[in-house]
């Protein structure tokens, strides 16, 4: 047995607590890791408010991890260069919060030396989600116009850098204290969503990554040029009856091969990581970052180790 913390009820955060859980048995597909750090997700919080993605309780909460590998199942070599005491980062649907976590062969990384536990486990999620929308998804080339929501949050920021890195021209939203640190990356544009409308700064944009939805994903519709492409993280932009072809809801899914050509660039400083504060992990500390995160007062990823 092991400990773990547990959600019993959706709703309040005060459903979480500790628990003793069976130790995870590994396939031969699988890796056994033992928890070195995780982050709190957006995801995990609305997971506990009954929001987001089903399953039976009580459950192990958690969807980022990184870990010290002390099992290796037997098939797992085949495909992946990986050893007992090697450091993974990955991001399982659940079950992170707990002292042991099996992982699949498919969905993890090798950290490298030069990255922090806590640096890795802030891009399990955010940063896999924002390497995908940007170098699978939307693949702004160089000259291209692309607006990404929301640069000073977890997703944005790794995006917006991963633009520049293609040679896009970036144009992002947020708040204007934000704008000195997101204009010092590189060629960007801030716009203040506070002060200003996009129509009035944009037309005809190449591409658009949106992670707000609702009235903002369709004031992108409106400033995306014909043969553009925009992709949501969090709403159906076919619910606003556009006829472009192109606009679509894009989720994440766990791969450790980007995860770990995300880690390269950070190891060789080519894409920086905000992280708002490193604490101890215990189940006072997770409960006060699911409510800083559910009341966005986190600047940067909010890491337990």
């Amino acid at each position: 047995m092991m400990e773990a913390i547990v959600l019993k009820k959706f709703g309040a955060f005060a459903n979480l607590d500790l628990a003793q859980v069976p130790t995870p048995t590994i396939t031969s597909k699988q890796i056994l890791v033992k928890r070195l750090a995780v982050a709190v997700e957006p995801y995990d919080v609305h997971f506990v408010a009954g929001n987001a993605g089903t399953a039976s309780l009580p459950v192990t909460v958690g969807s980022s991890i990184v870990g010290e590998v002390i099992a290796v199942g037997s098939e797992v070599t085949d495909i992946r260069e990986v050893k007992v005491g090697d450091r993974i980062v990955a991001a399982p649907h659940l079950k992170a919060c707990a002292e042991y976590v099996a992982i699949g062969r498919q969905a993890f990384a090798v950290v490298p030396d030069k990255v922090s536990d806590a640096v890795a486990v802030s891009q399990a999620v955010a940063g896999q989600t924002a390497y995908q929308m940007i170098n699978a998804q939307l693949q702004p080339q160089a000259g291209e116009t692309i607006l990404i929501h929301g640069g000073a949050g977890a997703v944005g920021y790794t995006a917006l850098q991963l633009a520049l890195l293609r040679g896009a021209k970036v144009y992002t939203t947020a708040r204007q204290h934000h704008q000195a640190q997101l204009e010092a990356l590189g060629d960007v544009t801030v716009i203040d969503y506070q002060q200003q409308s996009l129509k009035d700064v944009l037309n005809q944009v190449d591409y658009v990554l949106d992670t707000v939805g609702g009235a903002t994903l369709q004031a992108s519709l409106a400033i995306l040029a014909p043969k553009g492409k925009l992709v949501s993280l969090v709403d159906d932009p076919t619910r606003y009856k556009t006829s472009l072809q192109d606009a679509q809801q894009v989720f994440m899914k766990s791969r450790g091969s980007d995860l770990s050509e995300l880690l390269q660039l950070i190891a060789a400083t080519r894409v920086e990581v905000q992280i708002d504060q490193v604490v101890p992990f215990n189940l006072a500390n997770l409960k006060r970052g699911y409510q800083l995160s559910q009341a966005n007062q986190l600047n940067g990823k909010y890491v337990l180790a």
